[in-house]
């Protein structure tokens, strides 16, 4: 078998936000240590339940498409990867010669998975005192680790040690002529101190699958992600079309299962089966333009078509200050906590704040922003968790109600009216 390619360095991640560095925020979404936002952007258009295309329709038109690994350096690489999955570690005993404090999980990856045998990890590190900086991979599934260990980039954020390891190993595809694929992953680890036992590392798969397709008389991309890093392709993962010279990130990954425009022709993707490597394209009549598709599914299509006030909300920058003259005012206060990172905090911005149902809301209270990354103080005061959290305050302090997540204009609106119960 060939020996494996090992990569070090650190992982570059693009799953919503968290309080992470903008590089690891998305892989590390369900950290509990760590405050999370309840939305992942990205270009990923979730396919509702009434977009199902007709199951007695014909294709017009068929496409036989066949896909291979593609290069992480390619323009067309996704610049997106799936929240990282959890293998729980547990303790081993190892070789002085490995590192000390041995923790093993493992890893199923492959068709069937059900049929899959693991592959093991290990983590060792230097001393109890320093932090795990060691990977160790059984990559013949044969109860022996690799001699060679694969070394972590290391790094210190908000609060946390990160150990990260970069690495490709083997898909196993039990096929008629079985067969397996190099999966590039990369593995982290994230402990509040140095000295912590980790109880989990997270795994995300970094690589993806694209080959050539001619539609027309035109020559496109396809490109095939993995969504939930088992190295199984089926519905539910991630593919695109990009016309050939298009090299930008192109118009967004559906889900496998749902279709994708090429032009003002929709198409979609059937998969010969779970390797990924060769399917078809079916073009489908759906009855609807492309322009009224994406004005369907866009998430933010009424936000963005609400009536814009010349001035967006004005949100002062001392949050002490912002409550100390709102009780001597009388009036309410909104705390909107958001980072600078923060995709949901970035949009609400843009769409939320200047809209003018959301403005006329806000006339009669003191609004101040608090960025949770340069407060730690003050978002732990007031238990915040996840980003956005919007806050609303009575005029002596006491909580009103409060949101967590993207709040369309609507709810942003509702949000602001709200004021104390009677007898509060």
């Amino acid at each position: 078998m060939m020996r494996r390619k090992l990569i070090l360095g650190l992982m570059l991640c693009s799953v919503g936000c968290s309080s992470a560095s903008k590089e690891d925020q998305k892989s590390i979404a369900d950290e509990k240590r760590r405050p999370r936002s309840t939305t992942r952007p990205g270009p990923f258009i979730d396919k509702p339940e009434d977009f199902a295309l007709p199951s007695d329709q014909d294709p017009l038109e068929t496409i036989s498409v066949r896909v291979s690994a593609g290069d992480e350096a390619s323009p067309f690489a996704p610049r997106y990867s799936p929240p990282g999955k959890r293998l729980e570690l547990k303790p081993i005993s190892v070789s002085e010669s490995l590192g000390i404090d041995g923790l093993e999980a493992e890893i199923l990856l492959g068709w069937p998975i059900e049929k899959q045998k693991p592959i093991k990890l290990l983590v060792t590190r230097p001393a109890s005192e320093e932090a795990y900086n060691k990977l160790f991979i059984d990559a013949n599934c044969n109860g022996v680790f690799d001699e060679e260990p694969i070394l972590a980039k290391g790094s210190e954020s908000r609060g946390n040690t990160w150990s990260n390891f970069l690495a490709t190993i083997k898909a196993t595809y039990l096929t008629d002529e079985p067969f397996t694929e190099d999966y590039p992953v990369a593995f982290w680890i994230a402990v509040a101190s140095k000295a912590e036992r980790p109880e989990f590392i997270r795994v995300s798969r970094r690589g993806f699958k694209s080959g050539e397709v001619i539609i027309g008389e035109q020559k496109a991309t396809l490109i095939l992600s993995d969504s939930n890093n088992d190295a199984v392709y089926e519905g539910g993962d991630w593919w695109e079309l990009r016309a050939a010279d298009k090299t930008d990130k192109g118009e967004g990954s559906r889900k496998v299962g749902d279709f994708q425009w090429f032009g003002e022709t929709a198409y979609k993707l059937i998969l010969n089966d779970a390797t990924g490597n060769s399917g078809r394209l079916e073009r489908v009549e759906l009855g609807k333009t492309r322009e009224q598709d994406e004005l369907d599914r866009d998430p933010y299509g009424a936000d963005k078509r609400a009536a814009k006030a010349e001035k967006p909300v004005e949100f002062r920058q001392d949050a002490e200050d912002a409550i100390t003259d709102a009780a001597a005012m009388h009036k309410r206060c909104f705390i909107k906590f958001e980072t600078t990172w923060c995709g949901p905090c970035k949009t609400m911005a843009q769409y939320v704040f200047t809209a003018k149902e959301v403005v006329e809301a806000s006339q009669e209270i003191v609004c101040v922003k608090v960025d949770g990354d340069e407060k730690g103080d003050l978002a732990n005061r007031f238990a915040v968790k996840a980003y956005p959290t919007g806050i609303l305050l009575a005029a002596d302090g006491t909580e009103i109600s409060r949101f967590v997540g993207y709040q369309k204009v609507v709810e942003m609106s509702r949000f602001l009216k709200q004021t104390p119960k009677s007898g509060e």
